[in-house]
């Protein structure tokens, strides 16, 4: 009998990955989202697998779309862009406590959230940074509701219902709208004239494809016994890179100059709290929502730190290793970029 297994955002760049490998391995999957399509990755119903809409909001929408399944992978979280307390919560804290609730409907004994390695970050470096790091006290809604939400699915986990969660950090690949085309919208714009920080620190980062691998073979090994359930695992490329080397390749790749000028980053920083404290106050004051959007001290400080981790848990548990190669994962990500731009999509747009 084919296993049947529902993604929770399976129509979103992770999910849409999650279900064609699903589909490839032999399983039935379902894709639970509030929109049918993901822009140039096919459209669902025509690539062998089930859509079902509705929305996280609507327990009756997801026990619905559970009916039959081995075991559910939850991908939905609020948007990292969206300043407001209030979205994350109903989207990360609220929307998983109802998917907890509809697995335990259905019936279905088995759930995997793709969460973030990012959970422990303070403001320093993170050199083979592992499971065992307490959350940190970044003051970042997006990470806080996914601390929240991490701690949620992990103290639900039963013989009725087994669960974990997978650590990604930094994911890219084909279908991706916001790591690198936010950089090459730049650099097609003139914007792009410097990089920030010296560029020396290494980070790690996760190709698509091998997060929805991971996510799958975590559900898999969930079981009466097994390490995994209730653990939670860092999924990476486990191969370090200085932080620009992926931009700089795919500037360079698809014809834009890399800028040799890097702006300390001390001088960002400091004016990213200066930005910081000055939007907090006009709000305050005028009663105003102005959002800062990216230029935050807290993502500059990103830029400037180490960020690696070990994925010996996952190897050891359940016997992780990436599907795909750095390399081979940064080609075909350059590639769908240069589709992308022959078709006069997104950034390839700007003028």
């Amino acid at each position: 009998m084919v296993k049947r297994v529902v993604v929770i955002g399976g129509c979103g760049f992770v999910g849409t990955h999650i279900c064609h490998l699903l589909r490839d391995r032999g399983y039935r999957a379902v894709a639970f989202d509030v929109r049918r399509t993901f822009d140039d990755l096919g459209a669902p119903d025509d690539s062998g697998w089930e859509v079902k809409l509705g929305s996280v909001q609507l327990e009756e929408d997801l026990v619905a779309a559970m009916d039959g399944a081995d075991f559910v992978i939850h991908t939905v979280a609020g948007h990292p862009f969206v300043e407001e307390w209030k979205h994350h919560e109903e989207m990360a804290i609220e929307g998983t406590k109802k998917v907890l609730s509809a697995c335990r409907r259905a019936g279905v004994k088995r759930l995997v959230l793709c969460s973030s390695a990012s959970i422990p970050y303070e403001y320093r470096d993170m050199q083979f940074g592992d499971e065992t790091l307490p959350p940190g006290t970044v003051e970042d809604v997006y990470m806080r509701a996914k601390s929240m939400q991490e701690q949620i699915v992990i103290d639900a986990n039963s013989p009725e219902l087994m669960t974990c969660s997978i650590r990604p950090h930094g994911i890219y690949g084909p279908g991706d709208r916001v790591f690198l085309p936010t950089v090459l919208e730049a650099a097609h714009s003139g914007k792009l004239k410097a990089l920030i920080g010296d560029g020396c620190n290494l980070v790690d980062y996760t190709f698509v494809k091998n997060i929805a691998n991971g996510l799958i073979m975590a559900g898999e090994a969930l079981g009466p016994g097994s390490p995994v359930c209730g653990s939670r695992y860092i999924v990476t490329d486990d191969c370090p890179t200085h932080i620009w080397t992926l931009q700089s390749i795919a500037l360079a790749r698809l014809g834009f100059a890399v800028p040799k000028r890097n702006l300390p980053l001390s001088f960002v920083y400091s004016l990213a709290v200066i930005a910081s404290v000055v939007v907090r106050l006009i709000n305050t004051v005028f009663r105003t929502k102005i959002q800062i959007g990216t230029f935050t001290p807290q993502k500059m400080a990103l830029v400037g730190t180490y960020r690696y981790y070990s994925v010996d848990k996952a190897k050891r548990d359940f016997g992780y290793k990436p599907l795909v190669p750095m390399k081979v994962a940064i080609d075909e990500t350059i590639q769908s970029l240069w589709d992308m731009r022959n078709g006069g999509e997104y950034w390839a747009k700007k003028k």
